[in-house]
């Protein structure tokens, strides 16, 4: 008792420490329960809890006009949650997907989700990768070890996707050579042929030599038992006998992720390969419906392999037009380009994809390739959002986080960085000059001290510090890594307070914390360690939202928007082609109603400044962007703005 009185006495007086950036609205903190039927049941985690890999958004699946985000539970049964916002700075757990045995706990856990309609009916679906060494049991919704896809379809009530799969798809579904597992952390729904169809790209790890990149449909009504799921591509990073559909060497080893972008800005997208070991990757193109050219066997540049290292892009990159002269650019981070200084300080640079007009999209030198361009910004996640208003992205990036120094010395956690961009429309995107990076600072909480306290006797003199616990039985005590987030989710402004929220997911959290003795031992010239006491880990913290302003400095937020004017729920939602929406004003302003897509990159003005009486007036999104092209499916947010405030709802727009 006497251990955790100073434990949290040590706490407190952190609190004191005043606020030196952004504000944290939300901690998600996981009760781990022995009931295998709670959202994280320990029963599932083969006896240890182990946080989060991935939060994607912002979605409203369920139509409701709620933002969500989908976090996946790595251990604990391997689910996803469905958050949903409900109100300024709250957000609840609203559904969660049945938990499922493992034979063994595994590293190919449940690792990422993502929201989509690949049978478009109009429902929209959570699709998840599961992880393999699958129990034997009649539950379990695929008859293979190897795991699969799942596909959770919205049932037409409020946050209610099923209490089964509406339909898993297992190795076999992939077709002849069969993988052995379904696994990867990185995938995207999105349709790229513009068949009307969304398409599933999916990079699959399953271990040599069955490294293969996919791009999969579904045919047929999702739920109904004959739906199928059809390969349209299937590439593979390596040519073997074993695997020999496809017998190009396109480099690299396990595959990691599958990009769409607009490279060469013809207003039909080009699809990025990237693959682990040397930071490989190739491109390929979209012709037409289910019709992909990618390099063949001697082609030029096929590959680039941009590094001699044992490097990847943890995470995956994001695809942004970010110099908004028409066509896209892709941001990489570089897990393993980092330096560390002595200070253990870590430099995590971003490395850009970019391709000048009349430049092959098919050929990948390091003249489209920038290794290392700018930072330090992260090694992680990263995401592109229109942090401050402006009509032009900001990236924002996992910052270093946060460790047991930290906490000793007084120092702040720094979960996010931000690289703004400066080189205005048509600047360089290759020009390290254009980006500025501005670490955010937050103050420490309880939750932010999930280290292990030390007691160090050294000849009589007595000091304490913290050190890190030990992740998952990985690491040594002490040597574990910091509480950092993985992966990035920009929501926009989700809760219509007018500030924007970034969500960061946090893996590797401990479920034990160590109160250590240590005394110098003149002998052997070191400390000798005795374990005090073990006590159960207080906060669980396996997610934060985090709230952003346009100057990225500490800010008040309103109590509430004015009330001189409110913004109505569209319909239909989810609409094809169309939708109307009514704002109502309760005096005279001056108004803009503009629609956003989810990075909050400006789609279309509908009324630009105009001045009008008090009333209800409506709108119409015919979904036409400013330069008259079909907008894509997906999510979008509709905005009212007048006065310096900003109302904003989510709508979905199907094809």
């Amino acid at each position: 008792m006497r251990t955790a009185t100073l434990i949290l006495c040590a706490v407190l007086l952190l609190l004191v420490h005043p606020a030196l950036g952004q504000k944290t609205e939300f901690v998600l903190e996981v009760p781990v329960s022995y009931d295998a039927g709670a959202p994280f049941a320990f029963e599932h985690t083969g006896g240890q809890f182990s946080g989060s890999l991935s939060v994607t958004g912002p979605f409203d699946l369920d139509g409701d006009g709620n933002v969500e985000m989908l976090l996946t539970d790595y251990s604990g049964g391997q689910r996803v949650h469905v958050l949903e916002n409900q109100g300024v700075d709250a957000w609840e757990i609203v559904y969660s997907t049945p938990a499922y045995e493992l034979e063994s706990f595994s590293t190919a856990g449940g690792r990422y989700a993502t929201g989509g309609d690949l049978d478009g009916d109009g429902l929209q679906e959570i699709i998840f990768v599961s992880g393999h060494n699958w129990a034997e049991s009649e539950d379990n919704p695929v008859t293979s070890a190897g795991g699969g896809i799942f596909i959770y379809e919205h049932t037409g009530a409020d946050n209610d996707f099923g209490d089964a799969a509406a339909a898993a798809f297992g190795p076999d579904a992939i077709g002849t050579p069969e993988p052995p597992y379904i696994k990867a952390d990185n995938f995207t729904t999105a349709d790229v042929d513009g068949d009307g169809t969304q398409e599933l790209l999916w990079p699959n790890d399953a271990s040599f030599p069955w490294d293969e990149w996919y791009v999969l449909s579904v045919s047929g009504d999702i739920g109904s038992g004959f739906e199928v799921l059809v390969t349209e591509l299937r590439l593979s990073s390596r040519n073997n006998e074993e695997v020999n559909y496809d017998p190009v060497l396109r480099g690299g080893g396990s595959t990691y992720a599958v990009n769409p972008a607009d490279l060469d800005g013809d207003g039909s997208p080009e699809i990025s390969f990237h693959a682990w070991n040397s930071l490989n990757f190739h491109n390929g193109d979209v012709t037409g419906a289910d019709t992909y050219v990618v390099p063949e066997e001697g082609a030029p540049n096929l590959y680039l392999q941009a590094s001699g290292n044992d490097d990847l892009s943890w995470f995956n990159g994001v695809a942004v037009d970010i110099n908004q002269d028409g066509d896209d650019e892709i941001f990489y981070p570089r897990e393993y380009g980092y330096e560390d200084d002595a200070n253990g300080n870590f430099y995590e640079y971003v490395s850009v994809m970019n391709y000048e007009a009349g430049e092959d999209v098919l050929q990948i030198t390091p003249d489209q390739f920038h290794l290392d361009l700018f930072g330090p910004l992260t090694a992680y996640g990263i995401a592109a959002g229109d942090l401050n208003d402006d009509g032009t992205m900001e990236l924002i990036g996992a910052g270093r986080g946060f460790d047991g120094r930290d906490l000793t010395e007084g120092r702040s956690p720094q979960y996010l960085r931000i690289a703004e961009w400066l080189g205005g429309v048509g600047g360089d995107p290759e020009d390290p000059a254009n980006y500025r990076i501005t670490t955010v600072d937050f103050a420490v909480t309880p939750n932010d001290t999930l280290f292990n306290l030390v007691y160090r006797d050294s000849l009589g003199t007595e000091t304490m510090y913290y050190e890190n616990a030990g992740s998952l039985g990985a690491f040594p005590p002490g040597e574990a890594e910091e509480i950092s987030p993985n992966r990035i989710a920009y929501l926009g402004d989700a809760d219509g307070d007018g500030f924007k929220e970034v969500a960061a997911s946090f893996f590797g959290l401990n479920d034990t914390l160590q109160v250590i003795d240590e005394v110098w031992n003149a002998d052997s010239t070191r400390y000798d360690r005795t374990v005090r006491e073990e006590i159960p880990a207080p906060h669980r913290p396996i997610l934060r939202v985090f709230e952003l302003n346009e100057t990225f400095v500490s800010a008040d937020v309103p109590e509430s928007v004015p009330a001189s004017f409110d913004l109505h729920a569209n319909y239909p939602n989810p609409f094809n082609p169309s939708t109307t929406f009514a704002y109502t004003l309760t005096n005279r302003a001056t108004v803009s109603v503009k629609v956003y897509d989810v990075t909050g990159r400006l789609i279309r003005t509908l009324v630009d400044q105009e001045t009008r009486a008090a009333g209800t007036y409506h709108a119409r999104w015919d979904g036409l962007t400013q330069a008259g092209r079909r907008a894509a499916s997906g999510t979008y947010f509709y905005t009212l703005e007048s006065g310096g405030q900003r109302l904003a709802r989510p709508m979905v727009l199907l094809k």
